[in-house]
């Protein structure tokens, strides 16, 4: 009697485990991901950066796509001092928002540093093209 009591008892807690991994699942992951990248720019304001990347990181779960997110994860990471992780997010960001000259430029920084004139030369003549043809004046 005792096992069948464990086996039930098993079974309703797996049942309720599933039921709420559902629920967080369910929702408009759009709005999702806007939700986290609001919550990180607060927690950026108020200089909480390591919720801020958590958050960030969060909206880049839901879509790795999401350049906005990438972007600042770049800037925090360079903030922090991790350089890696901050050149693969600027670099991603840069790739995935091709008017995202900040995040273009701040990658061709890391190759200015790294001495890889060439990938600088190729990202800096991109960025000056992109500039000569767009109406809009940059920042």
């Amino acid at each position: 009697m005792q096992r069948f009591s464990t086996l039930t008892l098993i079974r309703t807690c797996s049942v309720l485990l599933l039921l709420f991994i559902l629920a967080g699942c369910s929702g408009d992951p759009e709005k999702k991901k806007a939700t986290h990248f609001k919550k990180a720019m607060v927690y950026m304001e108020e200089k909480k950066d390591k919720e801020a990347v958590i958050e960030l990181r969060n909206a880049i779960q839901i879509d790795p796509k999401y350049a906005d997110a990438r972007y600042q994860l770049g800037l925090l990471y360079l903030k922090s001092g991790e350089a890696r992780q901050a050149f693969e997010e600027l670099q991603r960001a840069a790739t995935l928002d091709p008017n995202n000259f900040d995040a273009k430029i701040k990658t061709a920084e890391f190759y200015l540093l790294s001495q890889k004139k060439r990938m600088l030369v190729r990202i800096l003549t991109r960025c000056s093209n992109k500039l000569l043809t767009t109406k809009t004046p940059w920042p």
